[in-house]
């Protein structure tokens, strides 16, 4: 396999050196498709030799370690890998550049508490020779952090014209614009970037961006890191560092996606950033369809288990017996979230007819009848909201594309009143305690761009309570338990339980597959046990459309540590999503 491929990509390699921009070099939307479709090792080594100098050189100049650098550039080419079949290959290489800047702040990461280095690392070849610019390692990081951070239209100009200093006529033609369309695009970028910059106290200097970075830079790659970088696309088994940081990577560019375009897609949110918005699972209901009524034997003191699927929002037995289905005529079934009294059930509707934003309906969960409604006024990217312990209120998320930190409102079932909440802005709140005393939340900082890391319980008046954890890469607070001692949150995808008295001691699960997903997970009304939605393959950081029809998701019950697991419900092509226990 190794000789295979370090043959495929030397010969490419060897074939192309003397043709240059020629029409005879593939372009890289034929190359895409080629790999996208059949998986074509010639395809991704063309890809590999074409970009792979400039990932290379990224990656070492971010890092400032050879070794790291190595890590990072495979993990750059393993996410191109999982997203060819979505990536415009236009803006190609900008989306390349930006992949390889984080892969490389990923793999700093590894260097545990401290960071970044502040020194540049004398093995790294390709530095620029200037040393009269007065910019340091830091700061270098830092403009390709931020230049990296700039809208996907905007970071390929800045990387063509900029930092590969090709001349804007070919740039133009290249990604296929008028040559005045892309000097627009380039001064508003220049513009945008100068004033982050000024913020974190950097200014760019007279010389430009390629002076600063040493551009235009290319790193010679070695056949034996090429070939490891093609390998791990059809690899069962990728090493943990490179699947740490690919993994990082894919969840930051899933999350900043799904901010900004969630509401064009008519979607709640994946993977349930907020406590309310869970999978996207349906479409609106027909109208005219009449919603089903629950018995009230499944309601109350009986106490049973929640769960989306499909289409449908369901009621079952703790063993898996007697199911029922709640149609939401009107509603986005994955947003659906039960009151803890069990009474209502509140879920949004983004209907495209009406010029307002989102609406966020309450109902009865027996079907009998509709209560409040609230309708947010802006345009929402995230929107996820958590019920008050009375079953009174509503603590609403809002992020919006553009929207720096988060936005929140606060929703009184009574007097169906809607007020902003000038607090928390850095957080997003996905539970409210027992006594209605605290939240707990997820910090996502104050950027347009989210980093949802760090966990604490904050006071409702907006002053920390406990730091409950910060762990390196994506985490998201979840719920807390029925007695307030515990929580179940996820550090990168995999559950885990915190307890208060021991803070920053995350313990994942039990049981649950490297191989697979945990969607959502709820506590038992006793909280003795969980119950958690998994996926057979990690859908949100790798699925390929086609891998839909084989994905498997289950429903589990489980011991509070993920012992004794068993599955009460399972499908095969089909996303189990949200659940709950009431």
């Amino acid at each position: 396999m190794r000789n295979r491929l370090e043959t495929r990509f030397s010969e490419w390699v060897r074939r192309t050196a003397f043709l240059g921009s020629s029409s005879q070099v593939p372009e890289d939307r034929w190359l895409l498709s080629q790999f996208a479709q059949s998986r074509n090792d010639d395809a991704f080594a063309a890809l590999v030799g074409r970009h792979g100098p400039m990932v290379l050189a990224t990656c070492r100049r971010v890092t400032g370690d050879s070794h790291l650098a190595d890590d990072a550039f495979q993990a750059a080419f393993l996410v191109l890998a999982r997203r060819a079949a979505i990536v415009d290959p236009k803006g190609l290489r900008g989306w390349l550049y930006g992949v390889a800047v984080r892969c490389s702040l990923e793999s700093l990461k590894s260097m545990g508490p401290g960071g970044f280095r502040m020194a540049y690392m004398p093995q790294v070849p390709d530095r620029a020779e200037s040393t009269d610019v007065g910019v340091d390692f830091e700061e270098i990081r830092i403009l390709h952090e931020e230049i990296a951070r700039l809208p996907e239209y905007l970071r390929v100009a800045v990387v063509l014209c900029e930092l590969d200093l090709t001349n804007r006529k070919e740039a133009a033609f290249r990604l296929d614009i008028p040559e005045g369309t892309l000097s627009s695009r380039l001064a508003k970028a220049r513009r945008i970037l100068a004033q982050r910059l000024r913020e974190r106290l950097i200014a760019i200097p007279a010389g430009g961006l390629a002076l600063v970075l040493g551009y235009p830079a290319t790193a010679m790659i070695p056949a034996t890191l090429a070939t490891s970088a093609m390998q791990l696309v059809s690899a069962v088994a990728v090493p943990t560092t490179i699947s740490q940081i690919t993994k990082g990577v894919l969840y930051i560019m899933f999350w900043q996606k799904w901010k900004a375009y969630a509401l064009a897609f008519g979607m709640a949110a994946v993977l349930g950033l907020g406590t309310a918005c869970g999978l996207a699972l349906s479409g609106t209901p027909q109208d005219g369809e009449k919603s089903a009524a629950v018995p009230k034997s499944q309601l109350g003191a009986d106490r049973h288990i929640a769960y989306v699927h499909g289409d449908a929002f369901s009621l079952l037995n703790q063993d898996g017996t007697d199911e029922t289905a709640v149609e939401l005529t009107g509603l986005w079934v994955g947003s659906a979230v039960p009151s803890p009294d069990g009474k209502w059930l509140a879920a949004w509707t983004a209907d495209e007819k009406r010029k307002g934003g989102t609406e966020l309906r309450i109902r009865q969960l027996d079907g009998k009848g509709t209560g409040a409604r609230f309708e947010l006024p802006d345009k929402i990217g995230h929107f996820s909201f958590c019920w008050s312990p009375k079953s009174d209120q509503l603590f609403l998320n809002v992020g919006a594309p553009g929207m720096k930190g988060v936005r929140h409102y606060r929703a009184d079932i009574a007097s169906q009143r809607l007020e902003p909440v000038e607090l928390l802005k850095t957080h997003l709140v996905t539970d409210w305690s027992a006594d209605g005393k605290y939240f707990l939340t997820t910090s996502v900082g104050e950027g347009e761009f989210w980093h949802p890391r760090a966990m604490y319980q904050m006071n409702v008046d907006g002053s920390e309570r406990l730091a409950l954890a910060e762990p390196e890469g994506w985490a998201k607070s979840g719920k807390l338990s029925p007695d307030g001692k515990s929580l179940i949150c996820f550090h990168k995808g995999t559950p885990c339980i915190i307890e208060i008295e021991k803070p920053k001691v995350l313990v994942p699960l039990k049981n649950i597959p490297q191989t697979a997903e945990v969607v959502e997970c709820a506590w038992s009304p006793d909280g003795r046990r969980i119950a958690y939605t998994i996926a057979s393959i990690p859908f949100i950081t790798g699925i390929e459309k086609s891998d839909l029809k084989k994905i498997e998701t289950r429903l589990v019950v489980a011991d509070r540590d993920g012992s004794n697991p068993q599955t009460i419900r399972s499908a095969k092509g089909q996303l189990i999503g949200r659940v709950f226990w009431r």
